[in-house]
């Protein structure tokens, strides 16, 4: 099984932010070429993920029972990225705006 964590941050309009992480255990002979590298291409990663089956419905499952809030979409704008796989972790300089391809707050509500 591989091993994510998915971080899901809220931006409000006005500039107030939260973020929450949730983790997930996903097959991982769909994952195979992220699973057995030592450097990932996040970008590719969160943009394969979402081809995952119910990847949105699973993460949708996971935030209801760690009971995080989805703020009003009419304020608020909510994403969904994979931030560590197998204990490999996102550096912490990477620029989020690389990752093109992830949920985003329809995927949520």
């Amino acid at each position: 099984m591989a091993k994510l964590k998915i971080q899901i941050k809220s931006n409000h309009e006005d500039g107030d932010s939260y973020e929450n992480i949730i983790s997930l255990e996903l097959n991982d002979e769909l994952l195979a070429d992220f699973v057995s590298s030592s450097e990932i291409d996040w970008a590719k990663l969160n943009s394969s993920i979402l081809n995952y089956p119910d990847y949105s419905s699973i993460v949708k499952e996971e935030i209801l029972k760690n009971k995080i809030e989805i703020p009003d979409p009419n304020y608020w704008t909510t994403t969904g990225i994979v931030v560590e796989i197998n204990n490999i972790m996102i550096s912490e300089d990477y620029d989020m705006y690389e990752i093109e391809d992830k949920l985003m707050t329809g995927d949520f509500i």
